[in-house]
Parts: C-alpha cells; sequence; structure tokens
C-alpha cells in the first residue's frame, strides 16, 4: 500500500531559519485574476513562468476603489494583463457585433484603469491575448470585436484544437524590435486563442508582429518604455516543459527589478527638478493639484515619478530697461512669486515651500512635495 505524503510545517520552517536572512528581494509581478461566476482565478502557467523567471506573482482581483488600486500600484513591480473574456464594447463606444462572446464588465473598468495608472508609474507592463486589447484600449488604441467578420480577406485558425502548449501558426517580428531583440529570431510558432485583436495601435506604440493573415499579433511601446502585448498565451508553453517563451517573462522580471532598483533608490535620495514651467501656464488656468495635461510637473506626475522637490521660476521675457519696463516686470515677477504661493497654499496637505536644504529633508521626511522659488 502506498504511503501517504505527509508534511512537517516545522521542519520546513525551522530549516528556513537555518541560514541567514536572504537579501535577495524579487520584484512582484501584478498578475490579474480572471473573474467567473463570483470567483477569481489565475492558470497555473501564469505563476509557473513568473516563479521560474525569478519574480514573485501577485494575484490582483478586480475592484473599482480607486484608493485600493493605487495602493496596489504602488505596491508592485510589474503588471501582467492576464486573458479571458471579450471586452465590452460600450466602453469603447461601439455597439455589440453579433459574434460577440462572453464579456466582463468587472474585469474591463479595474483593468482600464490599472493600465494607466502602472504606465504613469513606468511601471514595466506584458498584455497577453485579452491584455494586449486590454493595453490598447486603454490609450485610445481601435480593436476588431471580430476578426473573421470585421477584417478584410480570409483569416487562418485562430482558436486552436491543440491543447494550450502547443504552438498552432507562425508570426512575424518586425525587424530591431524589442520583441525580436528578446527572442532572437524574426518568426516565432504560437499558439492562439481569440476573436478580437487590435485593429490599429494607440499612439505610442507599433506593431512588432503580424500573423500571415494580417491580424496583428503583438505590439510594443515607441516611446522606449517597457510595454509589451502579445496576442497569443505564452504562459502555456511552460506546463508542457516547453521553455520557448520564457525570454518574454525573463524580460518582464528583469525589467520590473529596475523598477525595483529604482524606486528604492528614490527612497534613499533627495530629487530635484531645477527647471519646471509650470507658472509659465497660470494664465491658463491650470490646476496643480490634478493630472493637468498641459503641463509637464504637478502633483500627481511629481507622485508618480517619485520627484521630491521642483524649483519654480518667475520667468521673464527681456524686454526693455527703462524705468517703467523694469517696474512693469517687477510687478509680473512678484505677481508670479504670490500666485505660486497661493498654489501651495491651497494644496498645503501635500506640498510646502522649501527656502533651505533642510527644508527640502525636512518635508521629505514629512512625506511632502517641496517648491522652492526664484
Amino acid at each position: 500500500m502506498e504511503r501517504l505524503q505527509t508534511f512537517d510545517i516545522s521542519k520546513v520552517y525551522d530549516d528556513i531559519h537555518k541560514l541567514p536572512p536572504s537579501l535577495k528581494k524579487n520584484p512582484v509581478i501584478g498578475l490579474t485574476g480572471n473573474y467567473k461566476n463570483s470567483e477569481c482565478s489565475l492558470a497555473e502557467g501564469y505563476f509557473t513562468s513568473i516563479l521560474k523567471a525569478g519574480g514573485t506573482p501577485f494575484i490582483i482581483p478586480p475592484f473599482e476603489n480607486i484608493d485600493s488600486l493605487i495602493s496596489v500600484v504602488n505596491s508592485i513591480d510589474g503588471l501582467i494583463l492576464t486573458g479571458g473574456g471579450d471586452i465590452n464594447p460600450l466602453l469603447l463606444d461601439e455597439e455589440p457585433v453579433k459574434e460577440l462572446h462572453s464579456i466582463n464588465h468587472k474585469r474591463d473598468k479595474s483593468e482600464l484603469i490599472i493600465t494607466k495608472l502602472a504606465a504613469d508609474r513606468q511601471i514595466p507592463i506584458l498584455g497577453i491575448c485579452r491584455g494586449i486589447q486590454i493595453m490598447n484600449a486603454a490609450f485610445d488604441g481601435t480593436l476588431y470585436q471580430d476578426i473573421h467578420t470585421q477584417m478584410d480577406g480570409t483569416r487562418i485558425k485562430h482558436d486552436q484544437d491543440l491543447d494550450r502548449g502547443y504552438a498552432s501558426h507562425t508570426v512575424s517580428l518586425k525587424e530591431e524590435s524589442l520583441l525580436s531583440k528578446i527572442f532572437k529570431t524574426d518568426r516565432l510558432a504560437v499558439n492562439s486563442f481569440h476573436h478580437q485583436a487590435v485593429k490599429e495601435p494607440a499612439k505610442g506604440f507599433q506593431v512588432s508582429a503580424i500573423a500571415s493573415d494580417g491580424v496583428i499579433e503583438a505590439m510594443e511601446s515607441t516611446e522606449y518604455k517597457s510595454m509589451i502585448g502579445v496576442q497569443w498565451h505564452p504562459e502555456c508553453f511552460i506546463m508542457e516543459g516547453d521553455e520557448s517563451m520564457m525570454p518574454l517573462f525573463q524580460w518582464l522580471v528583469g525589467e520590473s527589478s529596475s523598477y525595483k532598483e529604482a524606486r528604492e533608490l528614490h527612497k534613499n535620495i533627495l530629487s530635484l527638478d531645477s527647471h519646471c514651467d509650470t507658472p509659465m501656464f497660470f494664465d491658463q488656468g491650470i490646476n496643480f493639484a490634478s493630472r493637468d495635461p498641459k503641463i509637464l510637473v504637478d502633483l500627481h506626475k511629481m507622485d508618480e515619478g517619485a520627484l521630491d522637490s521642483t524649483i519654480m521660476v518667475a520667468y521673464l521675457k527681456q524686454l526693455g530697461c527703462d524705468d517703467e519696463s523694469l517696474l512693469a516686470a517687477t510687478n509680473k515677477a512678484d505677481n508670479i512669486l504670490n500666485q505660486i504661493e497661493d498654489m501651495v497654499a491651497e494644496n498645503c496637505t501635500f506640498v510646502n515651500i522649501a527656502y533651505t536644504p533642510d527644508d527640502l529633508y525636512r518635508l521629505k521626511a514629512e512625506r511632502k512635495k517641496a517648491i522652492m522659488m526664484v
């Protein structure tokens, strides 16, 4: 009779502490969980691939509480947008075609938000199948609800009957793309389980892989951001002992390790932006407390970029040097400096004025941003 395997938790716990504490801190990779019948789940291939690549997987369930979403984003070093059901076309200002499959509005909303929040913080992102579509939609790219009816020409089979761990067709990788450098090839055998796909990549992205029938199979950032989306399911291969897709997960974990190091560095240094043009936009009704697209430095961008302090200048054009012109220039400079002080006073919970280096370090310790005036 076969003996049952036993698990001695005390022995395992003791063995952990027989050696000095590990100095290795693996990057935490957040993975969006699938959601069906009130249950959140994650296929084994996802976390197996992350663990094998040297990362620590962390499942993110679908929810829409903004404070909690921000807390999650601030706690992870990388993000995988996982596969799953169709995206609700109403979120893309489209009516559904009859070929639309089951949608999951809970996943759609939370994943679109978390993608933008992660991108704002430069967190490395890998979108897989549905994930590439979420990534594209988050940045205003367009999608096909159904490639078989909405694309011209004839499609190859994009929903294979083979087991998920085996390739069913090939894709061509764009020359000199990041994806081609990761896999060191211009042609890759992939699996396929989808009927939706990227139509036009969002601004800031380019196509990096395409199927023989013209379906976009991958896209990546053109702005040197660590963001890649693939239409296939690379996580499935590892479950068949096939490590051909591991370079993609190793890339993500490597980029996430760099992000983690950068974030740790910012905790131990004081960062100062010595040239801030925000006051030049005061006459355009900017709001320093909001994420204002007209300016490069506001409270949200300072927080997202871990910027501790910035120097705001009462910038004046070089005009006349007569007494009248000098008086006008002085009045304008005083007005700008007063506006900076008013702006700080309105947001004193988050920011204050620093007059000395000691003020800068004190405000950082108080978890406030600092503004110096010139």
